[in-house]
């Protein structure tokens, strides 16, 4: 081999460059034997004989006392490293190759189920992860919190010694969180947890079908502030179409999130946080059920006796058919243009699986609003007027 160690080297170069390429790295394991001429070895596998080889030459290199440092003797030795180097880079490419194989058959064999086990299969995984919330472009700064792509930033901040007590309360709830959130191709939800900072979180809401949601993927913005768990967490709707859409009177366009559970609305005693009760899930799934339903209007307190109403239930189709527009534009397409950290496999998935079902749902809301008569006066002008007009 020394004597044509150019050569060998360009075979090896060859080989590394054939592991790079995810069309070609397929060459190096066994040939179809219907190429001709048929071959003996896969590729890997002659490596993988020249890499022991190579590697007792070089143990053996180790051993010698006084080792020569001409160029002839130093060439064998370069070559050896140069097997061992390629049989890792190969390696490793084929373990990669292997591993997406198997990806891609669960992925072929899960879309040949059902509609509602083809959605858990394919997402049931993805509800639940950790990840980097810090903003991959920004110069680390002395408080560290505001490096953060997270409406919370300037509060976590502010909460950067956080007491035991709230640290063990999160991670009880984190432990549950995994399994317990819904993962139905009629609602779910998915949650991302920062690696360094449990406390901030950001959630992805799907609308429930039937509902002017449906279908939809809104993201939100927790945090939970040093009195946690006496205090309720801090939610933000961050998907509001850069503040150009109120999706409900308790989803203002500013992200305000208005709900008995937040604090940010009195309910009855039963309805309002209890420290030793009331869970981060039960807030998220709250805002999806009662806040994300079909009846939108009727959302507004003092609101509701209008319910059955003519005028009412114009004004209810009005507001419906403004969310299911900006449901649409900004929940559905622009998710779709601009994934949210953390949640691109999620979005990918989500919107594959449920495509047929999507164009179905929107082809109805598009002969809803020809065949409903609407009203966008009152409180839906107030609240959606760039819409209205």
């Amino acid at each position: 081999m020394a004597k044509a160690a150019e050569v060998y080297a360009s075979y090896l170069a060859l080989t590394r460059s054939m592991a790079s390429q995810p069309k070609l790295v397929k060459c190096l394991l066994k040939v179809d034997p219907r190429y001709k001429p048929a071959q003996r070895d896969a590729v890997y596998k002659l490596l993988a004989k020249l890499n022991d080889l190579a590697e007792i030459f070089l143990s053996c290199l180790k051993q010698q006392t006084k080792p020569d440092k001409n160029e002839s003797a130093e060439r064998p030795e370069k070559l050896a490293r140069d097997v061992v180097t390629t049989h890792f880079v190969v390696k490793a490419a084929l373990e990669q190759h292997l591993r997406e194989e198997e990806g891609e058959k669960f992925i072929e064999n899960a879309l040949a189920l059902p509609l509602p086990a083809q959605y858990r299969a394919l997402l049931e995984g993805l509800r639940f992860d950790y990840m980097s919330m810090k903003n991959p472009n920004a110069e680390a700064s002395s408080s560290g919190a505001s490096d953060y792509v997270h409406h919370y930033k300037a509060l976590a901040a502010q909460n950067d010694s956080p007491p035991a007590t709230k640290m063990i309360r999160l991670a009880q709830e984190l432990a549950d969180l995994s399994n317990a959130l819904p993962c139905e191709h009629t609602n779910s939800i998915y949650v991302r947890v920062d690696k360094g900072r449990v406390d901030m979180m950001k959630a992805l809401i799907v609308g429930s079908s039937n509902t002017p949601y449906a279908h939809g993927c809104f993201e939100f913005d927790l945090f939970c502030d040093k009195e946690y768990p006496n205090v309720s967490p801090k939610m933000n709707l961050m998907t509001t179409g850069a503040g150009s859409v109120r999706f409900n009177p308790n989803l203002y366009a500013c992200g305000k999130v208005c709900l008995s559970l937040l604090g940010t609305w009195r309910g009855h005693a039963s309805e309002n946080w209890d420290p030793k009760m009331s869970t981060i899930l039960q807030v998220l799934v709250s805002v999806q059920a009662i806040i994300m339903a079909e009846e939108v209007y009727f959302n507004e307190p003092g609101f509701e006796g209008e319910a059955g109403t003519v005028e009412g239930e114009k004004k209810n189709e009005g507001y419906a058919n403004i969310v299911r527009y900006g449901n649409v534009k900004f929940a559905m397409l622009g998710q779709l243009k601009n994934p949210p950290r953390g949640f691109e496999s999620v979005i990918k998935r989500h919107f594959y699986v449920k495509k047929a079902e999507i164009l179905k749902e929107v082809h109805h809301w598009v002969d809803l609003a020809s065949r409903n008569e609407a009203a966008y006066t009152g409180l839906v002008q107030d609240h959606n007027h760039t819409w209205c007009s």
